[in-house]
Order: C-alpha cells, then structure tokens, then sequence
C-alpha cells in the first residue's frame, strides 16, 4: 500500500514537520460541514489549495483511496516513509472512515521514535477506532472545534483521548488571550509543539487568518 507523506515547504508554518493527510474533496463529511454558517470549515484553505495544486490533491486523493480501502498490516504500517520528529495526522482534511482513523494508528503504532499530532472534528469516528486499536502512547489527539469563536464541549465518552482542544477566534474575541499559555501564535510549529505534547495547555486558541 503507497502512502503519500507531504513535506511541507520552507517558510511555512508547519516547516521541518511532515503529514499524512487525504484530499478534503473527497470527504462527503467536510464538504458537508463548508456549508455551515458561523462553521470554521467556512474558511477551509484546503479546500482551495486542492483545486489549485493539482499534483498535491492528486497524491492526497490516493491516499483517501488506499486508506479508505482496508486495513494495513503492521508491515504496511511500519514502512510509511516518515522521519521528521514531529509528524502530523491530516494538515489537509479529516478521516472519513473507521478504518482510516485505524490505519493511522497502525502508522503511528509502526514508527514509536516519532511523535505524532492527530487533528479532527470526528470524534465518533475516532472513539470507534481507540477501542479497537487502543491510543498510541507517542500521539496526541486534538480535537477542532466546529465554530470561530466558541469551544466544543468534548462528550464525556471521548474525554480520556483528547489531549487538547483547538479553537480559532476572529480578531476581536482572540485579544483576551494575546500573549498567554494557551496561544498559538501563527509561528513555526516546532518552536512550539505544544499541540505535539500530552500535558500543558489543554484549550489552545488560535486567531483566524
């Protein structure tokens, strides 16, 4: 099974951190969600860059394909060409599917040296994946709030997996937290990797950009 990894460019936020994502124009789920009013997906940049960067939605859509299709065997898994220290689960969209968010979890299982990031809004998705797969000790599970300026309450059946919540916040409401624990600035990834940690801060906000 082929397995995409991105490398993301030089100068951008996520620079030095590699991802393993799958193309958001395939997921009935988030092109679902981009009609939501007040809803982040609203502002989905994915949503853009995969139509105008047709050799990435390509490679991403591959991977929708072949994660989507089965699960993998630890083999599989373990030669998924990762390496940076810091890896991230869907920079471009979310799971889909069980077997997807368990075949992620294979991957992660496969490469323990590493650390791994998991963002989604699919909580239900997820769950269902945990208690077959169990949680890796090397990841954490963010979870997306679904609304600008307004957190998600996590549901009591997903509270042991979740590491953090992210949430963004238009400009006027995200002054309250300028310059605390809990913000991600918009800078490089790895000068914070506080999203890439069990522990500190578990309400991360970030301003919409």
């Amino acid at each position: 099974m082929r397995i995409h990894v991105t490398n993301h460019s030089k100068g951008t936020k996520m620079e030095g951190i590699q991802s393993i994502s799958t193309s958001v124009l395939r997921n009935p789920i988030c092109q679902k969600r981009r009609k939501v009013c007040g809803g982040i997906c609203e502002h989905c940049y994915a949503n853009a860059l995969c139509r105008f960067r047709t050799s990435l939605n390509k490679n991403l859509s591959e991977n929708f394909d072949a994660l989507n299709s089965r699960l993998m065997t630890k083999a599989e898994a373990a030669v998924v060409p990762i390496s940076t220290v810091y890896s991230r689960i869907e920079s471009f969209g979310d799971v889909a599917s069980v077997t997807q968010a368990r075949n992620y979890l294979r991957i992660i299982k496969g490469h323990r040296p590493l650390r791994f990031a998991i963002w989604s809004k699919n909580d239900g998705i997820w769950h269902a994946a945990f208690k077959k797969e169990g949680k890796p000790r090397n990841c954490t599970y963010v979870h997306s709030s679904m609304k600008v300026n307004e957190v998600d309450d996590i549901p009591e059946w997903m509270k042991p997996y979740v590491d953090h919540v992210f949430t963004v916040w238009d400009e006027d409401k995200y002054a309250q937290f300028a310059g605390g624990e809990t913000e991600c600035a918009g800078i490089m990834c790895l000068t914070c990797v506080k999203c890439y940690k069990r522990g500190g801060p578990y309400h991360i906000n970030e301003k919409l950009r």
